[in-house]
């Protein structure tokens, strides 16, 4: 049974003082380096209950890495 509710992730290129943010590869205590937008995306679906979740984007490069990760 899906929930009532979705999740969705703002994500913009072209910020005024990160450009690209989304894309910035973070390590992590496992010391696994992933990009912003999939750390996100990874602790949405950790969360019980979501019927969706989506990245709103205005770039390209963004929707290309959510799609490539299966997102």
């Amino acid at each position: 049974m899906a929930s009532d509710f979705a999740i969705i992730i703002p994500a913009r290129y072209a910020s005024q003082r990160f450009p690209g943010k989304p894309l910035a590869e973070l390590r992590g205590a496992d010391g696994q380096a992933r990009s912003l937008i999939r750390r996100s995306w990874d602790a949405a679906q950790a969360i019980a209950g979501p019927a969706r979740t989506w990245v709103a984007t205005d770039d390209a490069r963004i929707a290309d890495a959510v799609q490539n990760f299966g997102g």
